[in-house]
């Protein structure tokens, strides 16, 4: 191993004794920096001399500036002495995102220093690719002009080589901004100008009473502002993917670039104008595509003394849970909504309020007290939670007439006759958490509903303020107040409002990359993926606002048609997915960007359009049976505090799912339930992890192994995602066109993994990779086929031969040839 150690050449050097994580660093501490860019300089640079081979160059860097992930902070590449070279991405950010891995032995760190900034510490672990070829140098660019990066260590090393999959036959396919829209049975059109509300049933509708499904996806941070000579082609792009809706995701944070970092000074106004013009033109190239918006108040607005807030108190981590107790933060807040979706659209002509292109308001996004007790709360500024605490003692004053009442009331408390030691209900020091979630066990059961009615009264205070604030400034849409994280607490304060909300995910990377790389369809259990799902509320609209199976999952190509299934057979509103990421056509590099990252995702993007025509359209019914499962209030709270909750056994069985609907009911009465019956046109095989849907118009078969549908066979000798539905709506024996997707594997070149593909090694760089389909696949068609493959633009770039079969089937050869998800087929 050559190990480098870089000397100081910085003029105002970071303190990184001081302020990072030395288990980063060398051991003396060295480190060489960017300087600051000048006006009109090219950006800030490191040139590293390496003349060394190995695996794996390991960079331990530490970045200082603004809280910013977006856009990419890094380029840079390692010149090889052939004169090869290895491109290299990536964000330092709130969220930091792999530069190419972050390695088995990653670490990071976020300190906040008094200026707003931030240090991050990270270590990268790139996979080199070519062990045997010497790399000559390396080379960072920095992009962001208000940030400083240092390299405080370097080594290249030859120990420990990858787990590589053998990718020598695998195709290059990134769907292309200007992609034609592929044969779809329900396309997205525009204009978005029927308005939305809630139906006396709960679900959305349109004026006339038509059933709304929105099929969506996050636009976030910059990615939910393109530039306005981009807007329209982002626009029409997700529309002929298939996407309806949007949501508008992190906007107001700084990483977004709408709020004005200059707001406090005199004559500054609080956006910045150029921003908020670029968001506005988009939001009207949307309406115009025919994609609705799910508008969040906030995301991850950061209040502080810009803001007009006392300095002391104020929020690194944004908005949240002080702005639920506190009336100044609450009261910036509100300004801050109004500041920013109180306007008129000058593109539409009409205000935020009034645009029957928003969909659904949402009050916050992830904004709970009671799903924040213990470290959530804790973590927050001690202003706060001194002002938390006086509070919570007077909020008992208020219950109980004396401390004796209260003493009787929480009788069983470790000591004391229900307070604890040092607790006294006149000095106003009575304890809201223990110190230790552990110890909630050893508290009253009634203490425990007090201190969660207390954060109930406050975060139900809060979303009301909310509410009445949309309510005066003219929304009448569809409201959710935030997702309820599945609590059952939450459920019933929110039940007041048109919608209940979750966010899931599928196998997310945590924990040093540690992934399970499972199938969802055969290990539904693993990681509760059914019953998180299960807080559909009774008489409310259910929708999903982030939804994803991560890349690098193997099988997350299954999850756009199993979604789109689960959603229509369980009578779900909304599915938006998480998320689109490119910031720009500039930007297109053709990897997979980040976990959630679907613009690059092509296994997953690519069926997109069959998935949102099968849910949008209603195909599939919805469950004939139904169970609700009954959460009186008291106990639900009991049973989420102790870790006791509970579902019913049957409820993480597929078949289930397919057979009952299922709702929580938040009424003292239990609700009746219904008894299914099994869907002739739905299988979920849990043993073989295969799922089918065999509708007239509509063919769809996911897992391995070979599959003998009505109008689809399938033989195929590895593990693919195949769909088939018809343009036209008619049965596919009858059809004049039709949509084949055959969706397989994908991975970044380059991607390393440890032996059992567990952990993620090296994340890999352009260009996207996926893997051929390999067998046979038959259909049902009227007359000879012609098959034509599409392009990532949606194109055409060859044809298939069909053979014709007995009984009016065709059968198509699948091999390496077939370089695209997406095949066409059409009668002559």
């Amino acid at each position: 191993m050559l190990l480098l150690l870089l000397q100081m050449a910085s003029a105002e050097p970071i303190a990184i004794d001081e302020h990072t994580n030395t288990a980063l660093l060398s051991a003396e501490k060295d480190a060489i920096c960017t300087e600051k860019k000048a006006p009109g300089s090219p950006r800030p640079s490191l040139r590293i001399p390496l003349q060394a081979t190995g695996h794996w160059v390991v960079l331990d860097t530490v970045m200082q500036g603004p809280n910013n992930m977006g856009p990419r902070a890094l380029t840079g590449h390692l010149r090889f002495e052939d004169g090869e070279a290895l491109e290299l991405h990536g964000w330092i950010g709130q969220q930091v995102s792999p530069f190419l891995s972050t390695g088995e032995d990653s670490q990071a760190i976020g300190i906040e220093h008094a200026d707003g900034h931030l240090l991050h510490g990270q270590r990268w672990t790139i996979a080199t690719g070519r062990p045997d070829v010497r790399v000559e140098e390396l080379v960072l660019d920095l992009r962001l002009p208000n940030h400083t990066l240092c390299l405080t260590g370097i080594s290249v090393e030859s120990s420990d080589p990858p787990q590589q999959t053998d990718t020598t036959d695998w195709y290059t396919w990134a769907l292309q901004r200007n992609v034609s829209a592929p044969p779809q049975s329900h396309p997205v059109v525009g204009p978005a100008n029927r308005p939305i509300h809630r139906g006396e049933d709960g679900h959305f509708r349109y004026p006339d009473g038509e059933r709304a499904r929105f099929w969506g996806v996050n636009l976030t941070g910059r990615s939910a502002i393109p530039p306005q000579d981009e807007a329209k082609e982002v626009a029409q792009q997700l529309a002929r993917l298939g996407f309806n809706a949007v949501r508008i995701h992190h906007i107001d944070s700084t990483h977004g670039q709408l709020v004005n970092p200059k707001r406090h000074l005199p004559n500054e106004p609080d956006l910045l104008p150029d921003r908020l013009d670029d968001l506005d033109y988009f939001v009207s190239a949307l309406k115009e595509a025919g994609i609705y918006l799910f508008l969040e108040v906030a995301t991850l607005r950061e209040l502080s003394p810009k803001d007009g807030l006392p300095p002391a108190g104020s929020l690194p981590g944004g908005h949240k849970l002080a702005s639920m107790f506190r009336p100044l933060w609450t009261q910036a807040y509100l300004d801050a909504f109004e500041s920013l979706w109180g306007r008129i659209n000058p593109y539409t002509g009409v205000s935020y309020a009034e645009e029957p292109a928003v969909a659904l308001l949402e009050l916050s996004n992830e904004h709970s007290l009671l799903a924040n007790w213990g470290g959530g709360i804790e973590g927050l500024h001690k202003n706060h939670l001194l002002i938390l605490d006086q509070l919570w003692n007077r909020w008992l004053q208020q219950k109980y007439p004396s401390e004796t009442a209260l003493r009787k009331a929480w009788a069983g408390s470790p000591s004391h006759g229900g307070l604890l030691a040092g607790e006294s209900f006149d000095s106003e020091n009575v304890r809201r958490e223990p110190l230790h979630p552990g110890l909630r066990h050893a508290y009253p059961h009634r203490r425990l509903l007090d201190l969660n009615a207390f954060y109930s009264e406050l975060e139900a205070q809060f979303y009301d303020a909310v509410s009445e604030k949309a309510l005066s400034m003219g929304f009448s849409q569809p409201v959710v107040a935030s997702m309820s994280f599945g609590r059952p607490q939450l459920q019933h304060i929110y039940g007041k409002w048109d919608a209940a909300d979750l966010h899931l995910e599928w196998d997310q990377t945590r924990n040093r990359r540690l992934l399970s790389n499972d199938s969802a369809l055969q290990n539904p259990r693993d990681h509760r993926l059914l019953e998180s799902a299960a807080f559909a509320v009774e008489d409310q609209a259910f929708v999903v606002t982030e939804l994803n199976h991560p890349f690098p999952n193997r099988y997350m190509a299954e999850a756009p048609l199993l979604w789109a299934t689960l959603a229509s057979v369980q009578d779900w509103d909304a599915i938006i997915w998480f998320e689109w990421l490119v910031d720009s056509s500039a930007d297109r590099d053709n990897f997979v960007h980040s976990q959630f990252d679907l613009s690059h995702a092509t296994v997953k993007s690519a069926q997109m359009p069959t998935a949102s025509s099968l849910f949008r359209s209603g195909a599939i019914a919805p469950a004939s049976g139904k169970m609700t499962i009954h959460r009186p209030l008291e106990s639900a709270i009991l049973q989420t505090l102790l870790g006791k909750t509970a579902l019913p056994w049957n409820m993480g069985r597929p078949d289930f799912w397919l057979t009952h609907r299922i709702r929580t009911a938040l009424g003292d009465a239990p609700v009746s339930d219904i008894e299914g019956t099994p869907a002739e046109h739905l299988h979920w095989d849990e043993a073989r992890g295969v799922l089918t849907v065999d509708l007239p118009s509509t063919q769809a078969v996911i897992g391995p192994d070979s599959a003998v549908l009505s109008s689809l066979r399938t033989y195929l000798e590895d593990w693919a995602a195949v769909s088939l539905t018809s343009h036209d709506l008619l049965p596919l024996g009858e059809s004049t066109s039709a949509l084949l997707t055959i969706a397989t594997r994908q991975e970044n070149t380059g991607m390393a993994w440890d032996l059992a593909y567990s952990v993620v090694r090296a994340w890999g760089v352009a260009p996207i990779l996926i893997a051929p389909a390999r067998g046979r696949i038959s259909f049902r068609w009227p007359e000879r086929p012609l098959v034509t493959v599409l392009g990532s633009d949606g194109e055409a770039i060859g044809t298939l031969p069909v053979k014709r079969e007995r009984g009016g089937w065709w059968r198509l050869e699948i091999d390496a040839s077939v370089r695209s998800p997406w095949l066409q087929i059409t009668s002559p």
